[in-house]
């Protein structure tokens, strides 16, 4: 659990390319509204989040019934970021995208809305490539 044994990222010449396809993976599995895609995006934040907390079972079964749900809404993607930039965290184990360009500074780049309700949410998650792998995932 964790990322204190993850891989270094912030020297990977093909990380930038890896992230913005795990990030446009995300934004398509929430726009289909796809709940098994989404779960396994997120399978190890909920497990390690449960973990992390009393009754964990409980809690694990309460966490994936809400990403459950939250997936079933197909979401519009809006405010578009046309110029992101990598974030380093955790001594360059830990990456995230923030928005660079002047409309949506700061922001994460992804940011969306349901039929059901007009607040946006901002879709911010920080990844990393556990030890013994090679794959991008996202850390609770």
């Amino acid at each position: 659990m964790g990322w204190s044994k993850s891989k270094k990222l912030n020297n990977d010449p093909n990380l930038r390319k890896e992230v913005d396809e795990f990030y446009n993976n995300y934004k398509k599995v929430l726009e289909e509204g796809d709940r098994n895609k989404f779960l396994s995006l997120v399978r190890t934040a909920i497990d390690e989040e449960a973990a992390s907390k009393p009754l964990d079972k409980e809690i694990e079964n309460k966490l994936t019934k809400n990403m459950i749900d939250y997936a079933a809404e197909k979401r519009n993607f809006i405010y578009p970021c046309t110029k992101a930039e990598l974030k380093f965290f955790g001594d360059g184990r830990v990456v995230t995208l923030v928005c660079a360009d002047t409309l949506t500074f700061g922001y994460a780049p992804l940011i969306s809305k349901t039929a059901k309700s007009m607040v946006p949410k901002s879709h911010t998650f920080y990844l990393h490539k556990p030890a013994g792998t090679n794959k991008l995932e996202i850390i609770r």
